[in-house]
């Protein structure tokens, strides 16, 4: 009877320290994926979107607000690249 109760003391004490295996993590995702949510702006110094060039910005479409970052002085500004699937909420 006390050879069964050590067994069993044993036999709990495995089973309660064994770890589960951890998750594996997702792949990252490819370039392509990355790029297909994505607004591509240029900031000029002219007026009609002309030249100079200032600067550029990529916004990455998300369930947040996006913050434009820029804070130089411009006149005008372009989208050369829209692919973003939401609307925007006012």
């Amino acid at each position: 009877m006390q050879f069964s109760s050590i067994v069993a003391l044993i036999t709990a004490l495995a089973a309660t320290s064994v770890q589960a295996a951890p998750a594996a993590a997702p792949a990252p995702a490819s370039l392509e994926q990355r790029q297909a949510l994505i607004a591509y702006l240029r900031f000029y110094g002219g007026t009609g979107c002309q030249e100079p060039w200032i600067e550029d910005t990529v916004f990455q479409q998300n369930d947040q607000c996006l913050p434009q970052t820029f804070s130089g002085a411009y006149n005008s500004f372009n989208v050369q690249n829209n692919a973003f699937t939401k609307t925007s909420k006012s």
